[in-house]
């Protein structure tokens, strides 16, 4: 099946992303009081287990910009391609616990 089984009745797996996703904007709209709609060009899911009994020092990818090029030896950051310069903001939205560190 390409569904989880949910309380109302087998749900894609797809349509649990877009139901959470929508929330996501709709409490974004309401703690910011924004007055006009915000609309998304982007949403991407990423699943990262731990390894039980492992302590990580590094970062699971470099650090970067999401809408510029980040040179390290200077700090700064340039909307040159490849980034994708027609973003304006990014944020993170974790589904989990939050964990000291």
């Amino acid at each position: 099946s390409s569904g989880i089984n949910a309380e109302y009745g087998e749900v894609p797996v797809a349509q649990l992303f877009l139901d959470a996703t929508n929330a996501a904007k709709d409490h974004i709209e309401r703690n910011f009081k924004l007055t006009r709609p915000l609309y998304f060009d982007y949403v991407h899911l990423v699943l990262r287990s731990a390894i039980p009994g492992v302590e990580r020092e590094e970062f699971s990818h470099p650090i970067h910009g999401d809408n510029c090029v980040l040179r390290m030896s200077d700090k700064s950051c340039t909307k040159d391609e490849p980034a994708y310069t027609h973003r304006d903001w990014s944020g993170l939205l974790y589904l989990q616990p939050p964990k000291e560190g």
